[in-house]
């Protein structure tokens, strides 16, 4: 988001707008094993990590309140939010793609 004190309600883009897009698929991206498996590798962040399934599908494992993973399917229009803290990792399913947004205005339609 662009800081300014235009009116709160407009949504701040940066200008040029700038989104934050996964696009995870071997044919897309560069080192994609490696790339895998550093997201695969249980991780933590400081800030919340907020994702919207736009294609594809994968995994993201989090861990509950007595250390087991908990392994949640997320697909095209899901959306998942993992609060700070949280210690999580991602993986594709079978389907090995998925094309994630994780920052910018997400609009959901039902």
């Amino acid at each position: 988001m662009e800081e300014n004190d235009e009116d709160q309600r407009l949504p701040h883009h940066r200008d040029p707008k700038e989104f934050d897009m996964l696009d995870l698929c071997p044919e897309k991206m560069e080192n994609y094993e490696e790339k895998l498996r550093n997201f695969y590798t249980e991780h933590i962040h400081g800030d919340e990590e907020i994702r919207y399934c736009l294609e594809g599908s994968g995994y993201f494992d989090v861990r509950d309140k007595d250390d087991r993973w908990i392994c949640i399917w997320i697909k095209a229009g899901d959306l998942i939010v993992l609060p700070i803290g949280i210690y999580h990792r991602f993986t594709l399913d079978a389907s090995n793609y998925v094309k994630l947004r994780s920052s910018g205005l997400i609009r959901i339609v039902n």
